[in-house]
């Protein structure tokens, strides 16, 4: 049977359990939940996530059996445990894309860890159409790639705020229970994140202020 499914706590699993490193698979993590914000009830179709033998995380479209008969036919990203992303791309338009086959290209791990979140999500919108397209689907510009777009701030304007200590510890029970020591790159992924998803603009300059918070917090306990 297949293990696609669209349920976010089971998909993180996955995820956890396939993807090597706290950073990638906080990446991962981040994309699987902006996809799978564009669920709703008003779609007769979910995206979902499934996990292959070789430890491969995919995304698919589902429009009621398609990921269980014929995952590969309506798939759309790839992340392999090491964060080489596979995407369609018929034309190869990017100059870090590495032709896989006539429909998919590949980002390679080290080129794809150092990419901006956006552009990662600009390379995933452009796979998701095409996708549609081959399923003669209609694509709705309006989707979640409206937030994918602006999830995270790669120059963020002079208005915006710090996120307070507050903000700061609510992720680290997220992400770091019973006071795990975690990455600060996974840290600041996450408040990006955060910040995005309740549509709130981080401040310039906001990390490195919130660095030297986090160490006036700590001293006050």
């Amino acid at each position: 049977m297949s293990n696609a499914t669209d349920n976010l706590i089971e998909a993180e699993k996955m995820i956890r359990n396939n993807i090597i490193g706290s950073v990638e698979q906080s990446r991962t993590i981040e994309i699987c939940k902006l996809l799978f914000l564009n669920n709703n009830n008003e779609n007769d179709w979910r995206i979902k996530c499934y996990t292959t033998d070789d430890h491969k995380v995919r995304f698919c479209i589902d429009r009621g059996n398609d990921c269980s008969e014929d995952k590969i036919r309506t798939s759309f990203l790839n992340i392999n445990p090491n964060f080489q992303i596979g995407i369609l791309s018929s034309d190869a338009k990017k100059s870090y894309f590495t032709r896989h086959d006539k429909n998919w290209c590949i980002i390679n791990a080290p080129m794809s860890r150092e990419l901006s979140d956006k552009d990662i999500y600009e390379d995933i919108v452009d796979s998701y159409h095409e996708r549609m397209q081959k399923m003669r689907m209609k694509v709705d510009g309006k989707m979640l790639f409206n937030v994918l777009g602006s999830s995270t701030i790669t120059h963020p304007p002079l208005i915006g705020v710090n996120p307070t200590r507050g903000d700061v510890e609510k992720i680290l029970r997220e992400i770091a229970p019973k006071g795990k020591e975690i990455d600060e790159e996974v840290l600041k992924r996450r408040i990006e994140f955060a910040f995005a998803l309740e549509k709130r603009t981080l401040k310039l300059g906001w990390w490195e202020e919130t660095k030297k918070n986090l160490v006036e917090w700590s001293k006050r306990g």
